[in-house]
């Protein structure tokens, strides 16, 4: 079996602004930031670009041949830094089945983008013309997204559903099961790579027990990137 490796986004102005509420000792006032247009799938700051620089020759020095990518512009930028003047760049696939924990502004895919056209050497034979979380996450939240405006219909509903989430922490443990499925199979003869989130890789690397309750999650900080090793 091949290697896999898990490698999180850069900073965004959301990761900044989230920073300094949680330093401030969480006031309830400041919760307002995760329910507004303005963190709606931001790109990376100026900082983030930096993380990415700095940590991108030791990705590149990975034996990675294949590289599933998540389709939030933080993560496709973080992949683009990585690979877009590399020789020899792996097969990077846009898979939306790791994309972030749907719960706040942060975690909303822009729909419709220009991003087939920006990083067009990208696969994108995964992604489809739909609004794609209604493909990966399927409840009664996900039921009244808008058509006609996904984006802004569905910030709304996480407003409205606050402090409830529409994606629950049970769902998208079961969404990283598939991920890891599709992982596996992916490994059996190649070395893997996965560029996504904290949340998703935080529920990615934990386990529940009997109450139901999760547990030995792990952590990765803006830019950083680990070896996933799975129990067999």
């Amino acid at each position: 079996m091949g290697r896999i490796w898990f490698i999180r986004h850069g900073q965004t102005s959301f990761n900044v602004t989230s920073g300094l509420w949680h330093k401030a000792g969480d006031p309830p006032e400041g919760a307002g930031f995760q329910y507004t247009e303005e963190y709606i799938d931001p790109g990376l700051t100026q900082n983030g670009y930096s993380q990415i620089e700095a940590s991108k020759q030791q990705i590149l020095n990975l034996p990675i041949e294949i590289v599933y990518v998540s389709p939030m512009l933080r993560t496709l930028e973080t992949c683009d830094i990585i690979y877009r003047n590399h020789e020899n760049k792996p097969h990077i696939i846009v898979q939306p089945l790791f994309t972030e924990w749907l719960h706040v502004n942060h975690d909303i895919p822009k729909y419709p983008n220009d991003y087939k056209q920006r990083f067009d050497y990208f696969d994108w034979s995964f992604y489809g013309n739909n609004y794609f979380i209604k493909d990966i996450v399927k409840n009664h939240y996900i039921d009244r997204i808008s058509d006609d405006d996904p984006t802004s219909s569905l910030l709304q509903i996480i407003k409205n559903a606050s402090p409830e989430v529409v994606e629950s922490r049970r769902e998208l443990y079961e969404r990283t099961i598939k991920g890891k499925e599709l992982l596996r199979d992916a490994a059996r003869d190649k070395n893997v790579a996965v560029i996504g989130h904290s949340a998703f890789y935080r529920h990615f690397t934990s386990k529940i027990n009997e109450n139901g309750e999760f547990y030995g999650q792990k952590l990765l900080n803006n830019g950083e990137f680990a070896e996933i090793l799975f129990e067999e």
